[in-house]
C-alpha cells in the first residue's frame, strides 16, 4: 500500500512540474518573440502577386510596383496575423500546461 501511495504521489510531482515547464516554456517563448529576438512561426506567407499575366498597361504595373515597394501592407498584415497565430497557440499551451498541473495536485492530495 505504501508503494502505491509513494507512486501516485511521484506522479502527481511529475505532472505538476510538466504543466508549469509547459506554461513556463511557452511564456519565455512569446517574451523573446514579442521583444524581437526571435521570429514567431511562419503559418501565414506572403506570396508573389501574379499581374505578368494579365493584359495590364505599362504605367498601370508601373503604379502597382511603386506602391508595392512603398507600402508593405501584405508584409505587415501577415506579420500580424503570424502573432495572432503564435498567441492563440500559446493560450492554448498555458490552458493544457494549467489542466496537466491540475491532474497533478488532485494527485498529491
Amino acid at each position: 500500500m505504501n508503494l502505491k501511495k509513494k507512486t501516485i504521489s511521484f506522479v502527481g510531482w511529475m505532472l505538476l512540474f510538466a504543466g508549469l515547464g509547459i506554461i513556463a516554456w511557452s511564456l519565455w517563448q512569446s517574451f523573446n518573440i514579442f521583444t524581437g529576438k526571435i521570429n514567431p512561426p511562419d503559418v501565414f506567407e506572403v506570396t508573389e502577386n501574379n499581374t505578368k499575366n494579365l493584359n495590364l498597361p505599362p504605367n498601370q504595373k508601373l503604379l502597382e510596383k511603386i506602391l508595392l515597394n512603398q507600402i508593405p501592407i501584405q508584409e505587415l498584415s501577415v506579420k500580424t496575423f503570424n502573432l495572432i497565430a503564435w498567441s492563440i497557440f500559446v493560450g492554448i499551451l498555458i490552458f493544457g500546461g494549467a489542466k496537466i498541473s491540475q491532474l497533478g495536485i488532485q494527485l498529491l492530495k
